[in-house]
């Protein structure tokens, strides 16, 4: 993957995650799809990405609570850091996957 895309390894809020998921996807500008973060509860709980078709498609990416938890618990230094890319690089493969699915119909 590239460079870590999150705004600062401190802001380890789901959506932070789920932002420079889609942005590492790299899913170009021009695919029928729409990617969007939602969450199941109050606040970020339950947090996801979304992506879906005009066609009807739509799937879910669950962003991992636990290890968002395990990045907030060794965000000071390269464990952390690693840890962090780590989800956002998985995240951002399974994104990928929901959109080529996606646009296979």
């Amino acid at each position: 993957g590239g460079a870590l895309m999150i705004s600062s390894p401190f802001n380890t809020s789901a959506s932070n995650f789920g932002n420079a998921a889609m942005q590492t996807a790299d899913v170009p500008w021009d695919t029928p799809v729409k990617m969007r973060l939602g969450a199941d509860g109050p606040g970020e709980t339950g947090a996801y990405i979304e992506v879906s078709t005009t066609r009807g498609f739509a799937k879910r990416i669950p962003i991992d609570e636990a290890r968002l938890s395990e990045c907030r618990q060794e965000q000071d230094g390269a464990a952390g850091i690693a840890l962090c890319q780590q989800l956002v690089d998985d995240l951002a493969a399974r994104t990928k996957t929901a959109v080529a699915e996606a646009v296979r119909g």
